[in-house]
């Protein structure tokens, strides 16, 4: 199967308050990156700051917020992540694919 850095990320569902198409885009885009490196470790919950980012000051979501879990479902690792900024909010929910 290989390491779960390589596998391919899909975001099932999303709920959005506030949160322009273009900063979903971007959001989806770190919460995919998270998943695989979190599938990697032992780790089960995960607080970043995105000003930590290098593209997020450039695409002005510094001030975003993330809280990732991951927990088990039926045998295959779920995961939700909540990116909050002032009265926006995004919360995806996703899984990795071995096989794809």
């Amino acid at each position: 199967m290989g390491s779960k850095m390589y596998w391919k990320p899909s975001v099932d569902d999303i709920q959005n308050t506030g949160c322009s198409e273009a900063e979903v885009q971007y959001l989806c885009d770190i919460f995919e990156s998270r998943m695989r490196e979190m599938a990697c470790t032992l780790c089960r919950k995960g607080f970043y700051e995105l000003k930590d980012f290098h593209e997020a000051d450039k695409r002005g979501l510094a001030g975003f917020t993330l809280v990732m879990e991951k927990y088990p479902h039926a045998g295959v690792e779920q995961w939700i992540g909540v990116f909050e900024e002032g009265n926006k909010k995004l919360r995806l929910f996703g899984m990795l694919d071995p096989e794809a």
